[in-house]
């Protein structure tokens, strides 16, 4: 009985998660910081509205990534706001983090489905409506298409509001655009 209780307190701690993507939802990518403190500028960008916020780092070394997802972690509780650790699921356990979001490169979304907590939610960034069908099928629990605008790292961002018209049509979770809001 026990279990049962722990897995469907699980299933709707994700579902309430899950519900809260919507508004304006933030990546903090260390390397646009440019030095900044991450937990500075993340406390502005929660103040100024932002309820999801995704650290994306692809160069900090992980033993140093961790005591700022840590932190992440803790801000965003504390202001009741969601925080995703962007492709480093084990940042994102080691953290507590509320979710972790993975793209069409990294590791598949059935496999970290397997290793999360049942509470932990899972987005996916797809380029198309069947990866968008195949993410929420593995266990999305939203997708995210991106760039909307020009960025360093994302340029396709001429069909991208289409797109997102077309994934919302094709999936029953959320859909997220990302990419060059400043």
């Amino acid at each position: 009985m026990y279990t049962i209780e722990k897995n469907l307190l699980s299933r709707l701690l994700r579902q309430d998660k899950t519900e809260k993507i919507k508004g304006l939802y933030a990546i903090i990518d260390t390397q646009s910081l440019k030095g900044r403190d991450p937990v500075a500028v993340t406390l502005q960008i929660i103040r100024g509205g932002a309820k999801v916020i995704q650290l994306r780092d692809k160069t900090t070394k992980k033993k140093d990534l961790l005591p700022i997802a840590q932190a992440l972690t803790n801000l965003c509780k504390e202001n009741r706001s969601l925080f995703i650790m962007n492709d480093n699921l084990d940042i994102a356990l080691a953290a507590g983090a509320d979710g972790l979001h993975i793209g069409q490169e990294d590791l598949s979304v059935g496999a970290a489905r397997k290793l999360v907590p049942l509470d932990m939610i899972i987005g996916c960034s797809v380029f198309n409506a069947a990866q968008a069908r195949q993410a929420v099928a593995d266990g999305a629990d939203y997708v995210a298409v991106g760039a909307i605008f020009p960025t360093p790292a994302k340029i396709r961002w001429f069909w991208v509001w289409n797109l997102c018209g077309r994934l919302k049509q094709a999936v029953s979770v959320p859909v997220v655009a990302i990419g060059g809001l400043t």
